[in-house]
């Protein structure tokens, strides 16, 4: 299993064989910075585990992938950047994996789109059963709703990357920075019992942008 999150830093001059944490007076240098990540699968919006029969096509075990109303399933992003003296080398983030899946109540089954597509941010749909229980009513829903305003998704994204330069040469990057957004998603979870709420709540999922950044300054001179 790969590790949640890695990140490197090098520091290297053009003295051969410098690298990391060694200094050397008036020779210009480049920061290498670069970040990857890979999130755990993410289940969400599980199906109570007793008293109700499933859905067709879902599980009452919570261990069961389609115990669910949606999940995210192979996430991985990465971003690097580059800051120092002799680089045309721009900022980079990419996202290099995630699937995004969720419980059509109309075709009672999953259906599964990359955590990039830009039809997340659209999206609405609802997990709902209701059944009798040793004689009560229990209501089951998780809820998507894009036009509500308060639940909804944002699929995963790279902003543009930012970088400045030494008005003496462009070789030389200053400053540089790039990002990764990655998929978002807030969803209403409400059980109840005899029509009261013993369950309400609004949950959000955000595993946090990903971001490397690099400044670099001159060297102090020899000597």
């Amino acid at each position: 299993m790969s590790a949640p999150f890695d990140a490197a830093l090098d520091l290297v001059t053009r003295v051969p064989g410098v690298r990391a944490a060694m200094l050397v007076s008036g020779d210009d240098g480049l920061i290498d910075v670069q970040a990857t990540r890979v999130l755990p699968d993410l289940y969400l919006g599980g199906f109570p585990t007793s008293g109700m029969s499933p859905l067709t096509g879902m599980s009452t075990t919570d261990t069961d992938e389609a115990n669910y109303c949606m999940r995210v399933t192979g996430y991985s992003d990465s971003a690097r950047v580059y800051a120092g003296e002799q680089t045309a080398t721009a900022p980079a983030a990419s996202i290099d994996g995630g699937t995004f899946s969720y419980y059509d109540s109309a075709t009672q089954s999953y259906i599964s789109l990359p955590a990039t597509d830009a039809g997340l941010d659209s999206l609405s749909f609802t997990c709902s059963k209701s059944a009798t229980v040793d004689g009560d009513t229990v209501q089951w829903f998780v809820s998507v709703n894009a036009a509500s305003g308060i639940t909804g998704i944002t699929h995963a994204q790279v902003p543009a990357p930012t970088e400045s330069t030494d008005p003496v040469s462009s070789q030389i990057k200053l400053e540089t920075e790039s990002t990764v957004q990655p998929i978002r998603i807030t969803f209403d979870y409400e059980l109840r019992v005899n029509g009261a709420k013993e369950i309400d709540l609004v949950v959000t999922v955000d595993p946090g942008t990903l971001l490397t950044s690099g400044i670099y300054g001159p060297p102090p001179e020899a000597g």
